[in-house]
């Protein structure tokens, strides 16, 4: 019954965790109605950040919420995200269900995550095509 919205994106200077109790087709302005949190580009996000993050989510469900933020955090990091959105987030029970989500992945850290990402095929910058010698869809 409740929905729940997340998004983590890339700054200049680290990545910003937004949450919002209240996620869905109708959230809005999240800019302006999200909590949010800048980390360092060295740090990870802790328990405590999380936990200020998800003050206004009911309360028997904000210890999940902060152990899934946190898992989110160093999953977003280690896989190489630029941008993570999901909306909307609910929980059932003590699961969490991600319904619908967006993503970026940085391509410059393919020869690091190749193996996690797995068979992933990045579209040609935009405005050109790809040259034969890269086209995948040639064969």
């Amino acid at each position: 019954d409740e929905e729940f919205y997340t998004c983590i994106y890339a700054t200049r200077s680290g990545n910003t965790v937004l949450f919002h109790h209240e996620g869905g087709v109708d959230i809005g302005d999240v800019d302006t109605k999200a909590a949010k949190v800048d980390i360092d580009i060295s740090d990870s996000l802790s328990e405590e950040q999380a936990r200020v993050l998800v003050k206004e989510a009911s309360a028997e469900k904000q210890d999940l919420l902060v152990k899934f933020l946190v898992a989110l955090f160093r999953a977003y990091t280690d896989l190489h995200f630029t941008y993570l959105e999901i909306n909307p987030l609910v929980i059932i029970g003590q699961s969490i269900y991600m319904l619908d989500l967006a993503a970026k992945l940085d391509q410059t850290a393919e020869f690091i995550c190749k193996l996690n990402w797995g068979n992933l095929t990045f579209p040609p910058p935009f405005g050109r095509e790809a040259l034969p010698e890269v086209r995948t869809d040639v064969m």
